[in-house]
């Protein structure tokens, strides 16, 4: 059965021998773009399934890639005609409207392209489907140039955000924390030469903040907060530091790469700043320390969370000098506050053991009056 199912996608997607050639495709729209009596309307319609029609060749094919003159021929109908396509025909547009004549370097590059271009685009094809095949085309034109086309990981994660569903915003809002999580660490070039890899980071962040209803969890934003920090100096590090182990110290989300754990990201700030020299960063308060235990501390369940929280509070519990600061310029009686509020909406301690004792005993009694 997976045999049959990839099978499928693979002729779906895949471009192959046995499709129309270039040479075909271009006879065919050549035919009906000359005409007598064409209008510019029948034109453009030509050119949209000109290029659908090319999507369906290969390298090797016949007239693949289409020549010099014949690339440029796209450009030029497009415009003769004053054809209006959408931003994805667009993409397809200014793909086949590249020199790919050259060798398998160029069609890689303008492959690479593609995919940049094709990115959170939602509006249809030349033929009216939608972006996700078109990319996956894509993806497998690049994968059949084997060695002559390089893709660097950032590339792979730009290849997936272009194959992702953003068919509401909800699925928008997965697939572009999906791809800030694949380029948040990352050193490698994007697709296009020229692009930094700070560039796609910002560009990918750009994406989630600016969906509906889209925001980043909790730890990740704790990073992002210390990544935009200046941190020219060791004092400078130190405040940054600081700062992010309060955020961490109520947060319970993975990192912003979507795998780290709060409380990796935690130690590795803390052990960062404990590095740093003691004239630049002094030793932290009773209080600092406190939320340092606490962002440490495992928040992988609902659970461990509670004991988080509720460990955070003994600590700070055991302090008397209210007035003391923590990490940051907050009090150990407001951080004390704060953490009862987070123990409270998060139904910890006796509140959650309440409620579990309630919906037993209503369980039991729902059963007992059933058997009855």
């Amino acid at each position: 059965m997976f045999t049959l199912i990839v099978a499928s996608l693979l002729l779906a997607y895949c471009p192959s021998t046995s499709a129309t050639t270039c040479t075909a495709c271009k006879t065919t729209y050549e035919a009906a773009r000359d005409a007598g009596g064409a209008t510019d309307a029948q034109k453009c319609t030509a050119l949209q399934e000109y290029l659908t029609c090319l999507e369906t060749s290969a390298k090797g094919d016949a007239g693949c890639p289409p020549a010099t003159a014949d690339a440029a021929a796209i450009g030029t109908d497009y415009t003769t005609a004053s054809c209006s396509f959408t931003d994805t025909c667009l993409c397809q547009r200014d793909f086949w409207g590249t020199d790919q004549s050259a060798n398998a370097a160029a069609i890689c590059t303008a492959a690479q392209a593609y995919i940049v271009c094709l990115k959170g685009k939602t509006n249809p094809a030349c033929d009216g489907s939608g972006r996700m095949a078109l990319a996956t085309g894509v993806e497998a034109r690049i994968a059949a140039l084997t060695t002559d086309c390089v893709v660097t990981t950032a590339c792979q994660c730009e290849i997936d955000a272009a194959k992702a569903d953003l068919s509401s915003d909800a699925n928008k809002c997965t697939a572009y924390k999906a791809q800030y999580a694949c380029v948040y660490s990352l050193s490698t070039a994007p697709c296009v030469s020229g692009t930094t890899i700070a560039t796609l980071q910002t560009t990918a962040a750009a994406s989630v903040t600016g969906t509906t209803s889209c925001a980043f969890d909790d730890t990740c934003i704790c990073q992002r907060t210390f990544d935009a920090a200046t941190k020219s100096n060791d004092a400078e590090s130190c405040t940054a530091y600081k700062d992010e182990l309060n955020c961490l110290r109520t947060s319970k989300a993975k990192g912003c790469d979507g795998t780290t754990t709060k409380m990796a990201v935690a130690t590795a700030a803390e052990n960062a700043r404990a590095a740093l020299p003691t004239a630049d960063c002094p030793a932290v308060t009773a209080s600092c320390q406190c939320e340092i235990n606490a962002a440490k501390g495992d928040a992988g369940s609902d659970a461990k969370f509670c004991n988080v929280l509720t460990g955070l509070r003994t600590c700070l519990s055991a302090i008397t000098t209210t007035t003391e600061a923590g990490c940051t310029a907050v009090t150990q009686s407001a951080l004390l506050t704060d953490t009862n509020t987070k123990i409270t909406a998060n139904t910890c301690g006796s509140d959650a053991t309440h409620v579990a004792i309630a919906m037993t005993s209503l369980f039991v009694s729902v059963l007992a009056s059933m058997l009855l």
